[in-house]
């Protein structure tokens, strides 16, 4: 941009918004525009392995010069795997350089060392996308770890070649901790989500979400903090909007699979609701 200042951003991003491109970089930020609608190979495999080749032959995953599809030198678009792909690629660059503890650690046993740990913060206001988006970088950084778990990565050093999502297949219905970790989501969503007037599946509550790695690169466990629970929709909600999801799907499995609206009086008397 030739003039940094809100109408030449807010110029820029609506620009590319009518092309298609949600993802703009701004320095290390990474802006992205609710699109309202499914992009076609938007998070597809093929997509994915972009990000993983680029990052794997040394770069930042889109912020810095990578090899493209027809092999000369340029700048992978804007998009959350590269911001998911520069985490992972400086955590496992603390490793290697020998400042994260122990080969089984993340966290250093000198207290003088630096850490491996990479944060990620998603913001924004309601409706703007942060628990995909969210969804979407836990989903790649497990992606990452299956790799490294089921000998689809062949490493070497900071390099590492990408194979097909079907080599770890056989790893993937093992039920692995990245396949938990995913898992879990539906699960908080139905207790802390619900529907507003901008957003049928609203995050009521904030959740800093912990995944811990070995110095191999494979996931070991996760942890997620919860906090700032909506309570007031418990008992009463504005126009328009809905209870947390969970009673409406207690609802729905006492009336037999139905929707919730058809549950019996009797039904939600025996409920407590």
């Amino acid at each position: 941009l030739t003039h940094l200042h809100e109408p030449a951003v807010v110029h820029c991003l609506r620009t590319r918004y009518a092309a298609g491109l949600v993802y703009t970089h701004t320095g290390a930020i990474l802006l992205a525009c609710n699109p309202f609608r499914t992009y076609d190979g938007l998070y597809s495999e093929a997509t994915m392995k972009r990000y993983w080749e680029a990052g794997s032959g040394g770069g930042a995953g889109g912020g810095g010069d990578n090899l493209t599809d027809d092999g000369s030198r340029g700048r992978l678009p804007p998009h959350v795997y590269g911001v998911a792909d520069g985490a992972f690629r400086a955590m496992m660059r603390a490793f290697e350089d020998g400042h994260a503890g122990n080969n089984n650690a993340v966290i250093a046993s000198d207290t003088n060392a630096p850490f491996a740990d990479q944060s990620i913060l998603v913001s924004g206001e309601s409706g703007a996308g942060k628990t995909v988006t969210t969804k979407i970088v836990m989903r790649y950084l497990a992606t990452l770890s299956q790799r490294y778990a089921s000998g689809a990565c062949s490493r070497s050093s900071r390099h590492a070649r990408y194979t097909p999502a079907s080599t770890a297949a056989a790893y993937d219905r093992e039920g692995g901790i990245e396949q938990q970790v995913l898992q879990s989501n539906p699960i908080l969503e139905s207790f802390g989500n619900a529907r507003t007037v901008r957003n049928d599946n609203s995050s009521r509550f904030g959740k800093f979400i912990e995944m811990q790695f070995q110095r191999s690169g494979i996931l070991t466990s996760s942890n997620i903090d919860t906090y700032l629970l909506e309570k007031v929709r418990l008992i009463t909600q504005s126009r328009g909007e809905r209870n947390f999801h969970i009673f409406y799907e207690i609802l729905a499995a006492a009336d037999g699979g139905g929707v919730a609206a058809a549950a019996s009086q009797s039904d939600k008397v025996a409920l407590g609701l």
